[in-house]
């Protein structure tokens, strides 16, 4: 079986990878950006087995997504990448959201992302909190 980890040099991504290549004969593919999050060191103690392979690059490239499934054709896949911050991981999220949408992906009509959502404007994300509610008594 042959597994495709996105975001598997991260702190929880590289125990699972760890894992399957210990315990299972499975084979794995390891997509992950190596940001800030990801650490090579975790992965050490596989990086020499034969069944295992790391390609750095961005979940949100649909293209080297794309290519990368069609060339090692994975039985399963599981999904780490993501980014801790959860300010990080909203802006990451809509910033993926809107390059996946806009980007065209070969073979598809031409209106497949855009009847269905509308373009994404850039925003910018307040960190400031909102006032607590009146005590209402």
């Amino acid at each position: 079986m042959k597994v495709l980890v996105t975001g598997g040099a991260g702190f929880i991504g590289s125990a699972f990878v760890r894992l399957l290549l210990g315990e299972t004969s499975h084979r794995v593919v390891n997509l992950d950006k190596l940001t800030y999050a990801g650490n090579l060191e975790n992965l050490r103690s596989v990086e020499s087995s034969d069944r295992y392979r790391i390609v750095e690059g961005d979940v949100c490239d649909w293209h080297l997504v794309e290519s990368l499934l069609a060339r090692e054709k994975p039985d399963a896949i599981v999904h780490f990448a993501a980014e801790s911050h959860v300010d990080r991981s909203i802006l990451s999220e809509l910033m993926c959201s809107a390059r996946s949408l806009s980007s065209k992906r070969p073979g598809a009509p031409e209106s497949a992302a855009s009847s269905m959502f509308p373009p994404m404007k850039s925003t910018a994300v307040s960190n400031r909190r909102s006032k607590p509610p009146k005590n209402t008594r």
